[in-house]
């Protein structure tokens, strides 16, 4: 955690004076928002994701994460179903049944947009 939070402040301290402006500060606390720090997302969620640490999210790495929070929607199998289909149908692009460092980025960042544009478009 500290090491995670070190490389968050050194990409988000962009004129690298070891202090945080309140943009710096912005960027350290939503790096997912902002082109400088959003690779460092991306990173943490794929070792956040990827269980068994082969570099890589498998379905049920996916589905385990999806569940980690909710596990009363374990019991709707409908949702549990159409979760797999997006997993394999619109993550999954290049059809291996892993989602790669590039493949998290897509996902979470659809056009290299906002994570808060993409979700807000969804819903």
């Amino acid at each position: 955690m500290i090491l995670r939070d070190y490389n968050k402040f050194i990409s988000a301290d962009a004129n690298g004076d070891q202090f945080l402006s309140v943009d710096e500060m912005a960027s350290f606390i939503h790096p997912e928002e902002f082109h400088h720090t959003r690779h460092l997302a991306i990173e943490e969620s794929l070792k956040d994701l990827d269980r068994n640490g082969d570099g890589l999210v498998s379905v049920d790495e996916y589905m385990a994460d999806l569940l980690a929070d909710e596990e009363e929607l374990m019991n709707d199998i409908e949702l549990m179903d159409r979760e797999r289909r997006k997993f394999n149908e619109q993550h999954d692009t290049d059809k291996d049944g892993f989602l790669n460092e590039w493949e998290v980025r897509d996902w979470l960042t659809p056009n290299n947009d906002s994570p808060s544009r993409a979700v807000a478009a969804r819903l």
